[in-house]
């Protein structure tokens, strides 16, 4: 249980930074 909840954490992290990259390039744009 307790690896299923880090590999989920650890992709919601990499979704976040991906959405944040692609907001800050839609603002810059």
């Amino acid at each position: 249980m307790k690896v299923i909840f880090e590999d989920r954490n650890n992709k919601d992290n990499i979704f976040g930074k991906l959405s944040k990259k692609i907001m800050k390039k839609i603002l810059t744009n």
